[in-house]
């Protein structure tokens, strides 16, 4: 028997939100052993003066978790609702799916992330609606 995810929009959705969390934790995971400081750090603009890449030892860089953390999940989610999206429209699954979900990914993170300046903006929206997401279903609802 095989697992069937294409049916309906609530799968494809659910499926797309188990993913950013799973991508979040992965992500999480990156930038606390990750060897390059964040951009604003002391450590990141001695680094560009002197032009002499040294890595941080793990753990030291424990500011970069936030940013890690959701650029991955979002990706991963991203990836994963045009997996099942594509799954749902197609009514099979097949390797064909991956393909275009990971194909979805490049576009999103040209226009998202291509530039610090991006970045930090894509990053702090996703981790506002997180936020309120999270204050939606423990205050509100």
């Amino acid at each position: 028997m095989e697992f069937e995810s294409f049916k309906g929009t609530k799968a494809v959705v659910s499926e797309s939100v188990y993913q950013f969390l799973r991508g979040c934790c992965w992500g999480a995971v990156w930038g606390m052993v990750t060897p390059i400081y964040p951009s604003s750090s002391i450590e990141a603009k001695r680094e560009a003066s002197s032009g002499i890449f040294k890595p941080a030892p793990p753990f030291k860089s424990l500011r970069s978790v936030p940013s890690n953390a959701l650029a991955f999940g979002a990706l991963l989610g991203i990836q994963r609702f045009g997996c099942r999206s594509m799954e749902l429209i197609r009514l099979k699954q097949d390797e064909w799916n991956d393909a275009f979900g990971v194909a979805c990914i490049f576009p999103y993170y040209r226009l998202f992330m291509n530039t610090e300046r991006r970045f930090i903006v894509h990053n702090r929206a996703v981790g506002s609606v997180v936020v309120l997401a999270v204050l939606y279903a423990n205050v509100i609802a």
